[in-house]
């Protein structure tokens, strides 16, 4: 499969996951295709600039909790955090401080630009709601 389709099925992937999420199922109905996007993007480094920048986009949202279309969910963004451990997505969230927060941590509790630093601790506590991890 060529890049540009690589980018597709990553658009199509984030798109369904957030319909998912948005008609009120869990983490559970979308895990399957979060562990394909983070494994498409391990497997394919040249997709990581088209993730940042989705990313990015997804950062500039006041709320996170409802995307929808190519922007990536917060749960996403975590996962791709603790699986990855791009230091770009440390940045990103420090920019989202700076610009949604007006550089002020202590406003931002709670939201992703603050609790996406958690995610790259190997004993990240919301590797519990993943199936996935409950095997390893």
């Amino acid at each position: 499969m060529d890049d540009a389709n690589k980018l597709r099925l990553m658009d199509i992937l984030v798109e369904n996951i957030n319909r998912i999420l948005s008609a009120g199922f869990g983490l559970n109905e979308v895990e399957a295709a979060m562990f394909e996007i983070v494994e498409l993007l391990r497997t394919n480094p040249q997709l990581k600039e088209d993730a940042l920048a989705h990313i990015k986009r997804s950062f500039a949202e006041p709320d996170l909790g409802s995307l929808s279309g190519s922007l990536f969910p917060p749960e996403l963004i975590h996962l791709i955090g603790h699986e990855l451990r791009w230091p770009e997505l440390l940045l990103l969230a420090r920019d989202r401080i700076s610009v949604r927060f007006s550089g002020d941590a202590q406003l931002a509790v709670g939201d992703i630009s603050t609790t996406l630093s958690d995610a790259y601790n190997d004993k990240w506590l919301d590797r519990e709601f993943y199936r996935r991890y409950k095997f390893e």
